[in-house]
């Protein structure tokens, strides 16, 4: 009983040994006859990849090859001015973070028109009241007749 294990041992082993020879185990005596490309290294926005010409039977690498660098995924965001605030255009890259382009832009200032008027007599002043076009602020004015922001009616002015 023992020496048919043995017998039985004996011949797994050598059909294993002759089957990998077969099949070209050894990058020595392999014919790479089926060979593909692995990529090693994926490529990204900020570096290039790498890839290896494989041998599928012994793994062996016969070639290499570099891949070219991802384009950036762009987002843009944008922030419109205000009367009182700057605003701006930023395009970034989604993956890596680099800043693209950023452009900005100048707050306009308010749009000052004339609302109303009130006439004092006895002290001889007119009230006039004033309302920005773009945002709805609403200012009093000095007894001259101007809001302490505006010059005049219906300017562009901070």
């Amino acid at each position: 009983m023992k020496k048919i294990i043995a017998l039985l041992f004996a011949a797994i082993l050598m059909v294993s040994v002759v089957g990998i020879g077969l099949a070209g185990g050894n990058p020595a005596t392999c014919k790479h006859s089926s060979c593909r490309w692995v990529t090693k290294k994926a490529a990204t926005c900020t570096s290039a990849g790498t890839e290896w010409y494989t041998c599928n039977s012994c793994g062996k690498a016969l070639a290499s090859r570099t891949i070219a660098k991802k384009a950036h995924d762009l987002q843009t965001t944008t922030v419109s001015s205000t009367c009182t605030k700057d605003g701006y255009k930023k395009v970034t890259c989604k993956i890596c973070g680099t800043t693209i382009s950023n452009e900005t832009y100048k707050k306009h200032g308010h749009l000052w028109n004339l609302t109303g008027s009130t006439y004092y007599p006895l002290t001889n002043i007119t009230s006039f009241s004033w309302k920005c076009g773009w945002c709805g602020k609403t200012a009093g004015t000095s007894q001259f007749g101007r809001p302490q922001y505006a010059q005049k009616p219906n300017a562009y002015l901070e």
